[in-house]
């Protein structure tokens, strides 16, 4: 836990140098440029990266073990399965938008595809399944359909907001699952 908190801290801080520094901006283009996004460049945004271990950082302070493991889980899997399916299959989109196209879950129109989103929704399930066995098929359904909501939801926010559904997705699916044992099981 320490460890992901030392992280969550450090990749804010080299981002607020990067922002601050063109010789650190530079330096850390050179360094990660490959593994970054076209929009990650901009020093004005915090990479994936930030957001997937700020939402691990934060489902593993906050909730049981089981429901972080299959909410980070449900991110490692159920996010770049809907990113390869929703540009390799395309098909049509829940909502256009204007973001890029190589985008989890995204087609090569823009916006989040059906295919991509049932294909997030059913290894999000599957996740469920293995991870939680033992709450039944509403949990694992729940599950599916809450991280792939997460998913979704990350669209509907302005570009100024900076949400991610590297954090929504961990975070979102979660607070769900723990409402959902607490109070329905």
């Amino acid at each position: 836990m320490a460890l992901l908190c030392t992280s969550s801290i450090s990749f804010y801080t080299i981002h607020r140098a990067r922002s601050s520094s063109t010789r650190v901006q530079h330096h850390f283009v050179q360094f990660f440029g490959p593994l970054l996004r076209d929009n990650e460049r901009n020093v004005n945004n915090l990479p994936g990266a930030f957001w997937f271990v700020l939402g691990c950082t934060i489902v593993i302070c906050c909730f049981p073990m089981n429901i972080s493991r299959t909410s980070i889980l449900c991110l490692a899997f159920g996010d770049p399965i809907a990113a390869i399916v929703g540009i390799q299959v395309g098909g049509p989109n829940l909502y256009s938008n204007s973001r890029s196209s190589v985008e989890g879950g995204q087609n090569k129109t823009g916006g989040k595809s059906i295919s991509g989103c049932l294909a997030c929704f059913g290894i999000c399930c599957v996740v469920a399944m293995m991870c939680m066995h033992e709450y039944g098929p509403k949990l694992w359904f729940l599950t599916g359909l809450t991280a792939t909501a997460m998913e979704v939801l990350e669209s509907f926010f302005c570009p100024c907001a900076a949400v991610d559904d590297n954090l929504l997705i961990p975070v979102g699916t979660s607070s769900v699952l723990w409402i959902y044992i607490q109070y329905c099981i």
